[in-house]
């Protein structure tokens, strides 16, 4: 039984479906003739091709509820999820306003309290994942070659993974953010540093106050996670160059 057959046993019509845009592919819009609106995730071959697995994003939610900022799990089985919409505006710029709140829950995030086994983000099996999805006449297109280089953690907390305007949702003066299907437990100097590889339009005087609240907020040694910042930046570079690879026709 998948998300949408169980709404019908729960006599919950579905009267709106419609395709969210996202690399993937593998997420829809749905209203209840109620008026509730749901994220509907399928687990499909796509999905899988690039690592992702919806059941994770399932785990990491449902571990993050009392977290203001992220969407609710309503109803989960292994091939499919509906998760809360959330109702608002797509951010449409890096705002100072967008940007204070984003440190400070970011900052909120990666202190929240790991207490349980939840999945772990190795970049460098990932690029080796990702690498050997490519057929031999791609491979030869990049620049580089495995083994991927394994980069000891400034430390460990979940992470997002995916921070870009289009998983901020504004309302109400609050900031929330959407998407968690990347979530894992990961670096945090690895989450700023693809923050700010995937989002020029921050500029320096942005990262610069981005990075004060945030560093305060956690308390962490500013020189070292710096430092580990900058130590990301060519797997950083791997990582995108084998996704967008992947996703050429």
């Amino acid at each position: 039984m998948n998300a949408l057959d169980w709404l019908e046993s729960q006599q919950q019509a579905v009267v709106f479906c419609k395709n969210l845009a996202g690399l993937t592919a593998c997420s829809q819009q749905i209203q209840l003739a109620s008026g509730e609106r749901f994220v509907l995730r399928q687990q499909n071959d796509r999905a899988t091709t690039f690592g992702i697995n919806y059941t994770q994003e399932v785990q990491i939610l449902r571990y993050l509820t009392r977290l203001t900022f992220t969407p609710k799990v309503y109803y989960h089985n292994e091939n499919s999820s509906l998760l809360t919409w959330i109702e608002g505006n797509t951010a449409n710029c890096f705002s100072s306003s967008l940007l204070n709140k984003l440190a400070l829950q970011l900052a909120e995030l990666h202190l929240f309290p790991i207490t349980e086994s939840l999945p772990k983000l190795d970049l460098a099996k990932r690029c080796q994942f990702l690498w050997q999805k490519l057929p031999v006449t791609k491979q030869a297109t990049l620049r580089f070659r495995p083994p991927f280089q394994t980069i000891q953690p400034f430390t460990l907390a979940i992470c997002h993974h995916d921070l870009h305007l289009g998983n901020f949702i504004e309302k109400n003066d609050r900031l929330y953010l959407i998407d968690w299907e990347y979530s894992a437990v990961s670096d945090p100097a690895l989450e700023i540093a693809m923050l700010f590889s995937a989002n020029p339009a921050i500029n320096q005087q942005q990262q610069t106050e981005f990075l004060r609240i945030y560093l305060q907020e956690t308390q962490f040694n500013e020189g070292k996670f710096k430092r580990k910042m900058a130590e990301y930046h060519s797997a950083i570079y791997q990582l995108n160059q084998l996704w967008f690879t992947i996703l050429e026709p």
